[in-house]
């Protein structure tokens, strides 16, 4: 049976064609007229076929019914944009972390496996995805080419290797587009062939400038930006001609303020969309996912109808996929949220596919190729005495640069402190004024070692390591002293990636991330629990502040993000990419 056959619903009342499901009397929410009415619908195979009261005249018969009255009927939810390295999960579970809160569909480019091993990675990341329920609207992985270059890059993937990406069928656009590096030779090179392919950009403009926009609006028709933080900065990117995607994540929380866009001064809420950007497994077991957003939405003063439009056909739209998702229409993909309260947005029942989906998904147990594990290469075994600050300062204190962590952000401020110098000259960090240390060691075997000092972390004591670090995916550490942190950075080398906790000379938790050393091979709820014994430690053995502290300290790692990053080459300023010595020189 084909889409168009489906879409003919006469074959329904004719009873030539039975439906596979009914969903009766649920109120629509039609998010093409903005209506809101009480109709049923009938699917057949993954599709929508009728919409009309006359579906329940099949009611009795081999269809399986869904009785919605009182209820709403929405589109399956969709995240604009989505990174799928902090969830953990390998890209074949994640549906089942995702399903429950209604969204059906994300926007994503898999850059953490790109940078990690190439193209195969990312053929591999993509067709796992494929496979499971959740359904995959594929962006370039822009990021995954110059990554943190000057000072970090892979050489895993090509410019040939992109525009050879472009060529899939899977690809709709493409992700993370800088405006600082649109000079680039090999970026021009891909956007210009993008432009021809009329795919869809998605930037990544930091704070707002007429050149940077100018250029986004030149290179495609209606690009779009999740950066903005605040809702002068949305404006501006309006009226240059961006579309805005509201960011609520987990370490990054933008929507409060960028909303009032809408609900203050008054702009469009078709030209606004939402994304979590990065979500940790945690927000999404005790918040959710985009449906937190459209609840926060609603909560800040958009209208239920605005806010579930921005999660559903305003992205489906700027992808060119709205014939077949973001709306409840004949003919369209059978994506479906049924929720009792409209204003408090929640999933009571969700259909993707056609299928009624379970509140326990059953694990898909999945093969990975050889090439995928064992990829934590570091050069040699990681000592105390490679992470330090050294001085020849014959003082007893020194002032040094610091990466102040800023709670909400996945920017940082440059800060400066005092700290007290060995008899050695080694640079001590202060944990009673959370002044820590912070280092990042290269993961590819080159031997790297960049290391400086942070705040914002509030450790007391002990270390924490992960190999979670865009955009290169190497590991980086904070902690109170070197030595646990020289602990947890060798333990992550032995078991392949991960996440790992040390304190006064032992291990005391890990997150084993095993595949390209960014994801488990775990279902999602024994990684979500191994996850949160993490978070529980961290924060009450090693006290740590931070709402989101794994995606905190991944943020502090990619220096094409203000203000002051840690890098395989050390201190490096977003402002001038130039690198930055630990120590103030006066």
């Amino acid at each position: 049976m084909t889409v168009s056959e489906v879409a003919l619903g006469d074959l329904i009342l004719s009873q030539k064609l039975e439906p596979d499901l009914i969903i009766k009397k649920g109120n629509l929410v039609n998010v093409n007229s903005s209506e809101i009415y009480e109709t049923s619908v009938a699917v057949v195979g993954d599709r929508i076929a009728l919409i009309s009261e006359e579906a329940i005249e099949f009611e009795g018969k081999r269809a399986r019914v869904i009785e919605a009255r009182g209820s709403y009927l929405t589109p399956g939810l969709i995240d604009f944009h989505f990174h799928v390295g902090p969830t953990c999960l390998a890209p074949g579970n994640i549906s089942s972390a995702l399903l429950g809160h209604g969204t059906t569909a994300i926007a994503t480019d898999f850059y953490e496996y790109a940078a990690t091993g190439g193209v195969r990675a990312l053929r591999f990341a993509l067709d796992q995805a494929i496979g499971s329920t959740l359904k995959i609207i594929f962006k370039v992985p822009m990021m995954a080419l110059l990554q943190n270059s000057p000072y970090g890059n892979t050489g895993k993937i090509s410019t040939a290797d992109l525009l050879a990406v472009m060529n899939w069928e899977e690809t709709r656009g493409l992700c993370e587009v800088q405006t600082n590096l649109l000079s680039n030779k090999s970026i021009r090179r891909i956007l210009e062939a993008a432009r021809a392919r009329k795919l869809a950009l998605c930037g990544h403009m930091i704070g707002f400038e007429n050149r940077g926009a100018a250029l986004l609006t030149t290179l495609a028709p209606s690009p779009s930006d999740h950066e903005s933080v605040t809702a002068e900065e949305a404006v501006q990117k309006v009226r240059a001609g961006l579309r805005i995607a509201a960011r609520e994540g987990s370490a990054v929380t933008n929507l409060s303020e960028v909303i009032r866009a809408i609900t203050q001064f008054k702009l469009d809420p078709e030209q606004f969309t939402l994304c979590t950007d990065e979500i940790d497994l945690l927000h999404l077991e005790t918040k959710g996912h985009v449906d937190y957003a459209v609840r926060k939405a609603i909560a800040e003063g958009v209208s239920p109808i605005d806010a579930i439009k921005m999660a559903t056909l305003n992205v489906a739209r700027f992808y060119h996929l709205e014939s077949e998702l973001g709306n409840i229409a004949v003919g369209r993909a059978a994506d479906i949220v049924i929720s009792k309260d409209l204003r408090n947005f929640r999933a009571d029942k969700v259909v993707a596919n056609g299928r009624i989906m379970g509140e326990k998904s059953r694990f898909r147990r999945q093969r990975f190729p050889r090439f995928v594990r064992n990829t934590i290469k570091l050069r040699k075994k990681i000592f105390q005495n490679d992470l330090i600050v050294m001085t020849n300062r014959s003082r007893e204190q020194v002032q040094v640069n610091v990466i102040l962590a800023v709670e909400g952000q996945i920017t940082s401020s440059w800060g400066k402190a005092t700290l007290s110098i060995s008899e050695n000259g080694r640079v001590l960090s202060d944990s009673k004024s959370d002044v820590l240390h912070v280092s990042l060691v290269e993961r590819y075997g080159y031997g790297r070692i960049g290391n400086g000092f942070v705040s914002g972390f509030g450790l007391r004591s002990g270390a924490v390591a992960q190999s979670l670090a865009p955009v290169p995916e190497n590991v980086i550490s904070v902690g109170a002293n070197t030595e646990d942190m020289a602990l947890a950075f060798n333990r992550i080398a032995r078991i392949g990636g991960g996440i790992v906790l040390a304190n006064k000379g032992k291990i005391l938790t890990e997150l084993g991330l095993p595949i390209l050393g960014i994801a488990s091979e775990k279902p999602f709820r024994d990684v979500t629990k191994e996850y949160k014994k993490c978070l529980y430690v961290l924060r009450n053995e090693l006290g740590c502040i931070l709402n989101s502290p794994f995606l905190t300290l991944m943020a502090m790692a990619d220096p094409h993000i203000p203000e002051l990053k840690i890098t395989e080459y050390g201190l490096v300023a977003n402002a001038t990419l130039q690198r930055v010595n630990p120590i103030i020189c006066e």
